[in-house]
């Protein structure tokens, strides 16, 4: 048979491509192309010569690795295999998948993974692709991002909104090397920035009364603001908690979907559902409000039967009419929550499962928040 010149295309032809399933994969010679999901594929090599093995992923054909260039590649590490001598290694760079190319592809899946997801098309838009968009991957370096770190506090952004730039652009390395485990995560080498302790808002038991009171002619209202309150509960939460998620007769509430701008969400923020026991004032107020408007649907209900879609438009009418001048948000009630909660000896670990966090880190920051509680707790050892 005459094929041995173009043996190689025919097994890696388009055709065959096409008919190979998702995860299935072709090879001859050491080199073998795998499918992927989204229908591109990913060259690697793998062979033995002197009962060593050779492995190596050298990317996929959607980012510019044509069969030529794998070709190209699998004779350098046969080289290197014969002789022991490295080959040059710049052949493995040149191709470099655009930045820009990888940002869609970022939020084309983070879209359905994260709750972050509108955010994270913001910063995209507004700080990352102006800035690295005409640059390939490979050309963000370490270096760079220090400059480009330093141009953003010299713009006045604090320093938490240039953190969560860049772990927006680590996210989407991180995705990037899912098919290129040979690209590299370059903010990992950027210098840490220290994040100042913000000073919570927070509110007292008395305000906390008095909102319930100022919204008293809304049963819906001042379901919202108890379990938030009593509960901990993020607004997300609130507007996404159905009757079906709670059950007064043990106490239970199970949170495991969020309503984020109109829409639905099968998740919470952390990604994992919890499960919180009903208080006594929280249970007297969901009583009371389920003989109002029934225990079938969302909990917190306008008139026309579907969920708020947002909390703050009527919390702020509800602070003005309780009196509350200082400004303060609906996120300020689950502050209050925890707060309380460690203010009545609560344990770290138990705040943080009720609170739904997914580091211990972030429930310190209620430790912080609560100067005078520490006082006290000083003041039992003396």
């Amino acid at each position: 048979m005459e094929l041995s010149n173009n043996k190689k295309e025919s097994h890696f032809s388009s055709k065959k491509k096409l008919a190979l399933p998702v995860g299935g994969e072709i090879g001859v010679n050491g080199l073998y192309w795998r499918k992927l999901e989204d229908g591109s594929g990913v060259w690697r090599v793998d062979f033995s010569h002197g009962g060593k093995r050779y492995k190596e992923t050298i990317g996929r054909d959607r980012d510019g690795i044509t069969l030529g260039y794998a070709n190209q590649r699998l004779k350098t590490l046969r080289a290197e295999a014969v002789t022991g001598v490295p080959g040059p290694q710049t052949n493995r760079k040149r191709a470099s998948k655009p930045f820009k190319d990888a940002v869609q592809a970022f939020l084309a899946w983070s879209e359905k993974q994260h709750l972050s997801h509108y955010h994270n098309t913001l910063r995209a838009n507004k700080y990352l692709l102006p800035e690295f968009g005409n640059l390939s991957l490979r050309e963000i370096t370490p270096g760079l991002l220090e400059q480009y770190k330093c141009r953003l506090v010299s713009q006045g952004l604090s320093p938490n909104t240039i953190l969560k730039i860049l772990y927006l652009l680590s996210s989407i390395f991180e995705y990037a090397a899912l098919s290129d485990d040979s690209l590299t995560n370059p903010v990992r080498k950027v210098k840490r920035m220290r994040i100042p302790i913000k000073s919570m808002t927070s509110f007292t038991e008395d305000e906390i009364e008095a909102l319930l009171q100022a919204a008293s002619d809304n049963s819906n209202q001042v379901a919202a603001i108890a379990l938030a309150a009593y509960a901990g509960l993020r607004a997300s939460e609130v507007l996404g908690l159905e009757w079906s998620n709670i059950d007064l007769e043990k106490k239970e509430i199970r949170i495991c979907q969020t309503v984020v701008r109109g829409e639905l969400r099968p998740t919470t923020k952390s990604g994992r559902p919890r499960i919180i026991d009903i208080q006594k004032r929280l249970h007297t107020i969901l009583l009371e409000h389920m003989k109002m408007v029934g225990n079938e649907g969302f909990v917190t209900q306008t008139y026309s039967g579907n969920g708020y879609h947002k909390v703050q438009g009527f919390f702020s009418k509800v602070m003005a009419k309780a009196g509350i001048t200082r400004k303060a948000g609906f996120h300020a009630l689950r502050h209050a929550f925890a707060t309380r909660a460690i203010q009545r000896g609560v344990d770290l670990l138990t705040l943080k499962d009720w609170m739904g966090h997914s580091t211990i880190e972030t429930t310190m920051r209620y430790v912080h928040h609560d100067r005078e509680h520490s006082k006290q707790a000083m003041n039992l050892l003396d």
